[in-house]
């Protein structure tokens, strides 16, 4: 079968331990600078960092706009159940609208460049882009367990929906002397929940559990972000979850760091993502763009 490419938008997250009362820890990024990130590489610099030719291919042929174009003609209530807000709307309409396009076209015509129909438009077109926030916040503790909730939305519908999307988190946790401690993921009070837009099937949300890959140390939750059925498409907008660390043997936990991170497949379908607890690694199936990044250590009385 003919390799698809996976193109990953990544949001990593290193949080600990932090007292009840901190504010949400909130990490932001969009699709857009994504997408530029890798469109501004060569060809060169792409198969240096690990890309084949035939991805190189697949990036290179996705465009935006034609998504965009296809959405400038659908009607208000459509694009407001995609999660687009009225200002959103009319740039959408303003840069992709039938009358727009002409004038666009007519320029090219004049001035002949390859992508000159995306280069204009993309460069007026951020902010119908969609945005991924995520938050996490400590919501419990003790000498034997931490708990970090966590929720993520999209802005609106990303240009790409049509694969797998995936959570991945790794865990670290040391006692009063400074050692390793084992702390596993409480399956019973640990969960990731979707929340779907545009509901086709009357089932507004599921809830997920954890495929724990690493006892003690790692574990993944991949789903579809969207599905289309003729004119009609589904997704899921939002999410939230918690993440519940506890000890395994008598010793007390000090700190627990915990990285989360999210994969967003832009051409392809499946997300691929590869745990490895021992080198605090969360990645996906191909060279991926990191997105941003925090690393902090927490005790249970705050930061250090």
């Amino acid at each position: 079968m003919k390799k698809l490419l996976t193109l990953l938008m990544i949001m990593t997250l290193l949080i600990s331990s932090v007292p009840a009362f901190a504010s949400p820890n909130t990490t932001s990024t969009s699709e857009y600078d994504m997408y530029m990130q890798l469109q501004n590489q060569s060809d060169e610099e792409l198969l240096k960092n690990g890309m084949t030719t035939e991805e190189i291919d697949h990036l290179r042929s996705f465009n935006f706009n034609d998504v965009f174009t296809e959405r400038a003609q659908l009607d208000d209530k459509t694009l407001l159940s995609m999660g687009y807000d009225r200002s959103q709307i009319k740039a959408l309409r303003d840069i992709y609208g039938e009358s727009q396009l002409k004038s666009i076209m007519s320029f090219v015509l004049r001035q002949p460049e390859k992508s000159d129909v995306e280069k204009i438009s993309m460069a007026s077109a951020r902010g119908i882009f969609a945005d991924l926030d995520i938050n996490t916040t400590h919501s419990g503790g003790s000498s034997s367990y931490i708990k970090v909730s966590f929720d993520w939305e999209w802005s609106n519908l990303p240009a790409y929906f049509g694969g797998k999307d995936a959570l991945g988190i790794v865990w670290k946790g040391t006692n009063f002397d400074g050692q390793p401690l084992n702390v596993a993921l409480d399956e019973s009070s640990s969960y990731h929940k979707l929340y779907e837009e545009n509901n086709m099937v009357n089932v507004p949300s599921v809830k997920h559990d954890w495929n724990v890959t690493d006892e003690y140390g790692g574990a993944t939750d991949e789903f579809y972000l969207g599905y289309r059925v003729e004119d009609m498409i589904g997704w899921y907008k939002s999410g939230d979850g918690v993440v519940k660390l506890v000890r395994t043997g008598s010793d007390s936990i000090n700190e627990v760091s915990l990285k989360f991170a999210y994969g967003h497949t832009y051409v392809g379908v499946s997300t691929g993502i590869n745990i490895n607890p021992v080198s605090y690694f969360i990645g996906f199936n191909w060279k991926t763009e990191m997105m941003d990044e925090n690393s902090s250590r927490y005790s249970q009385s705050g930061k250090l």
